[in-house]
């Protein structure tokens, strides 16, 4: 919201700060056999260590507020631009560590095993590969292109269908996993996009003119923030 209204609604960019602390404060845990850095859940106001693949929007989150804010706060930027790269590389692991390099449904952490799978089935998510895309474009780091690149070739040789389209895994440790026989939506709206904005040019939604909601739909970034009847005006034009 602090973007999309061009930043110049404090309020917004309080609430940012307050949850990206409350997140460290919290949430942050390290796995004490590998060093991998992740969010774990709370439950009853217990920590549980658990990291699902839908967390994994975090590491761009924080990369996309490093660089935008730095202006703001250069040191604070540089702290959440290194978690942003830590939990990056705990994401890439839910790939890697896997036979078909196709991330599993969520992580569990003990002090053991370390990271574990804690449901094997792979529902084509989008999260990593728009963290990626989002540290390719912060960092112009190659490493971010080939991890995604590689995810993009797991996904094309396990999870694509014959006759078009392509399914989820109903488990990713299989050596020939079955499919689920489904394609979700967001793999079309989320991780496709994501993916190919990962490998095209800085112009292809410049990200200091859009911004994209949870749901990876892009919107322009107003050139003033809006009062009541302007808002309502301009989600009638961008909903038409």
């Amino acid at each position: 919201a602090y973007l999309l209204v061009g930043r110049k609604s404090p309020a917004y960019l309080s609430m940012y700060r307050d949850a990206v602390q409350g997140m460290r404060d919290s949430l942050l845990a390290t796995s004490p056999v590998d060093g991998s850095v992740y969010v774990a859940e709370m439950a009853n106001g217990k920590v549980v260590p658990k990291m699902d693949h839908l967390a994994c929007f975090l590491p761009g989150l924080l990369a996309l507020g490093s660089w935008l804010l730095r202006a703001d706060d250069p040191a604070l930027a540089d702290a959440d631009l290194a978690l942003a790269k830590q939990l990056a590389a705990t994401c890439w692991k839910m790939y890697s560590k896997q036979h078909t390099g196709v991330a599993p449904e969520f992580v569990r952490f003990d002090a053991v095993r370390g990271m574990y799978n804690g449901q094997n089935h792979n529902l084509l998510r989008p999260e990593t590969a728009e963290s990626l895309f989002i540290l390719w474009r912060v960092t112009k780091d190659p490493l971010y292109r080939e991890q995604g690149w590689a995810m993009f070739l797991a996904f094309d040789k396990w999870c694509r269908v014959p006759s078009g389209g392509f399914a989820g895994l109903k488990d990713v440790t299989r050596e020939n996993p079955l499919k689920d026989d489904t394609m979700q939506s967001f793999w079309l709206a989320e991780t496709l996009k994501y993916l190919y904005l990962l490998f095209a040019d800085d112009d292809k939604l410049d990200l200091t003119q859009w911004v994209f909601t949870t749901e990876a739909h892009p919107i322009r970034i107003m050139s003033e923030p809006p009062d009541a009847l302007a808002l309502r005006r301009w989600a009638t034009a961008a909903s038409g």
